[in-house]
């Protein structure tokens, strides 16, 4: 099961409304800007092209080996070779490489991003415990160990990600990715500080869409506050396929939520997508909410 299925993967009313939605939040598993700049630092750092690159497909043995070439530019061509092959056998040598702390900080992040990639349990509690420790050293770490955790898929790493959203310091970067990686887990327990995060400017996109992946009606608030007139047009997007998502489940929370914002003060996207979840769900209950859109 893909990531992006286990987001659509409960019943749904509309599941090609939220698939299509949810894409344009998470086309594929996080792969976050840092590969990009690990890639041209090895570049800069390298004397050469390593005699890997000429190699068609190099066993896997041959790629374990490079990891302790002292070619920059191979170590980091094996590593991300080994995430796209997942293959099993580089688990423990990946995890031999981030646990170094002697080791260049580029291999070590690279070695985060593989390990989220294979989706080996083995990965679960060093990444976790990598991800506790960076959070106070700040070597930059902690930007690949999160979205390898929210790629893994382990509710075991929940409890730290929460805390990294929550963290308050000013310089701590890490806030927008632990909030993708908690969509991507898809755990329950996120859902309060999710809200939270949506107040904040650097996780709000984040966390609606997490919210949406995630699929708890507590997330119901969040989701309609994000159809303003507002958002950003695939925040609202993710926002009204995550509702849709919800199914009759999301009745609560609408009525709740017209009871303390009537009608009347609600901007026409809200409105409208609101409308849109209730004419999906058709039945009474909806129909009565529909109405009071409608005659506002």
């Amino acid at each position: 099961m893909t990531a992006l299925s286990r987001y659509t993967s409960k019943g749904s009313c509309n599941r090609e409304v939220a698939m299509a939605s949810l894409h344009a939040r998470f086309p594929s598993p996080p792969r976050p800007a840092g590969r990009l700049l690990i890639a041209l630092l090895a570049a800069l750092l390298a004397p050469s092209l390593p005699a890997l690159a000429e190699a068609e497909a190099p066993p896997t043995a041959t790629l374990i080996e490079h990891l302790g070439s002292p070619d920059s530019l191979a170590r980091q061509e094996a590593i991300e070779a080994l995430g796209q092959r997942r293959a099993p056998q580089a688990v423990e040598p990946l995890l031999t490489l981030l646990a170094d702390p002697a080791a260049d900080g580029l291999d070590r992040m690279a070695a985060a991003y593989a390990l989220g990639e294979i989706g080996d349990g083995r990965a679960v509690a060093p990444l976790i415990a990598a991800l506790d420790r960076d959070m106070s050293e700040r070597t930059g770490l902690a930007m690949a160990a999160i979205p390898a955790l929210g790629q893994l898929g382990d509710s075991r790493a929940v409890p730290l990600l929460r805390r990294a959203l929550a963290k308050s310091d000013d310089h701590w970067l890490g806030r927008a990715e632990a909030a993708r990686a908690l969509g991507w887990i898809g755990d329950p327990s996120a859902v309060p500080d999710l809200l939270a995060a949506t107040t904040r400017t650097d996780t709000r996109d984040a966390a609606i869409a997490a919210l949406a992946a995630i699929g708890d009606p507590r997330g119901t608030p969040g989701l309609i506050d994000a159809l303003a007139a507002g958002e950003a047009e695939d925040t609202r997007a993710v926002a009204l396929a995550g509702l849709t998502e919800l199914g009759a489940a999301v009745l609560p929370g609408i009525e709740a939520y017209l009871a303390d914002l009537p009608a009347e003060f609600l901007d026409p996207p809200t409105r409208t997508g609101l409308r849109q979840v209730l004419e999906n769900l058709d039945s009474p209950a909806a129909r009565t909410l529909n109405s009071q859109l409608t005659t506002q």
